[in-house]
């Protein structure tokens, strides 16, 4: 005997399970319950089942709103803390006149140029440097030298100053114990030789 399907009211043989036109099950008991089911029952069902998948699409947009506003606060935040700093970059290159790679390479090389021969200019200096204060040493020694033969000099001088001085006085004491005394002489009215 033949099995009406309840949904689509197709026949299909004893023996089978399901409905060979829709898939709807075909079991005996199935069709009871949806007799006991009322239209109004049913409605409620599928609204209720219409609530649920709108709700679920309530969800799924507000988490797609979600994640499309976080993306673009981090895009925000990208943006200041790396795009700024790479503006202030350009606008200061700007400045200074590079505009494109090569006036920046350029630059490079102009300051590479000016760096090697600002070494070169420090080691001759330093060479300089050495040099003089090789010479300051050596002169500085020369002078001590002569500081100290100078010193052995002047002390032989003045020895000999002192001895011609004892002499001298020797022999000026000698002269004024000989002379007369001209104190009583006048060389003009007023004035007397002492």
């Amino acid at each position: 005997m033949a099995i009406e399907c309840a949904r689509c009211r197709a026949q299909s043989a004893d023996g089978k399970k399901f409905c060979g036109e829709c898939g709807n099950p075909l079991d005996a008991t199935i069709p009871a319950f949806k007799d006991l089911a009322s239209p109004a029952l049913r409605d409620q069902v599928h609204e209720i089942i219409d609530q649920h998948y709108k709700d679920q699409k309530v969800v799924e947009i507000e988490t797609t709103q979600a994640i499309a506003n976080r993306l673009l606060d981090w895009a925000k935040l990208l943006a200041f803390f790396v795009g700024i700093p790479i503006t202030v970059l350009l606008l200061i290159l700007g400045v200074f006149g590079i505009k494109t790679y090569d006036d920046f390479s350029t630059q490079m090389d102009k300051a590479k140029a000016d760096v090697a021969a600002a070494e070169i200019a420090a080691t001759s200096s330093k060479s300089r440097t050495a040099s003089i204060d090789s010479d300051y040493q050596k002169l500085s020694a020369k002078i001590s030298d002569t500081r100290t033969a100078l010193e052995e000099q002047v002390k032989t001088l003045c020895a000999r100053v002192d001895v011609l001085g004892k002499r001298l006085d020797l022999r000026r004491r000698q002269k004024y114990q000989k002379k007369p005394n001209f104190a009583s002489k006048t060389l003009s009215p007023g004035f007397a030789i002492m």
